[in-house]
């Protein structure tokens, strides 16, 4: 009998914790959104995994080079300023990136590369690092545009 009155407080504690975990819910601070369903589950979506029209890409690429243009003159007078809008530039790629790596897996890691050494060049203070990144950036965007130039607002315009 003293088995049982043990093991009534300890399935109860198992059946509370079991609740506790489906009552949680989380975010992550890596760019991707996590979404609380109903049944207390998570479900997490990368910004990669967001495919939106290829006119939107061809604006979002726009903004990135102005954006990486800003960054690139602000450097040189206030590093803690072209931090702050590199991470704007985050923000914009994040908005169109899965389409691009939907589109072109190869030209995508191009513009990736070139991102991340803009942001190496910004964090560093290095001025030379951070222009090579936004040619990088820029060159793979050109050659993504001409594949993809995206003029009718769908999702897989490839250029004939």
């Amino acid at each position: 009998m003293p088995r049982r009155l043990v093991a009534v407080p300890v399935v109860a504690l198992i059946a509370l914790l079991g609740l506790t975990g489906a009552c949680s819910s989380s975010s992550k601070d890596d760019g991707s959104a996590a979404v609380t369903t109903p049944a207390g589950s998570s479900d997490t979506t990368s910004p990669e995994d967001v495919i939106v029209p290829d006119a939107q890409v061809t604006a979002g690429i726009a903004d990135i080079d102005d954006q990486i243009a800003l960054v690139l003159t602000t450097l040189s007078t206030d590093q803690a300023k072209a931090k702050t809008q590199v991470d704007a530039v985050y923000d914009t790629w994040y908005s169109i990136e899965g389409t691009i790596k939907e589109n072109s897996s190869d030209l995508y890691l191009d513009m990736e590369d070139g991102l991340g050494a803009v942001k190496n060049g910004v964090d560093q203070n290095d001025a030379t690092k951070a222009k090579k990144g936004s040619t990088d950036f820029s060159a793979a965007a050109s050659k993504y545009l001409q594949e993809w130039p995206g003029t009718d607002g769908s999702t897989t315009t490839k250029a004939p």
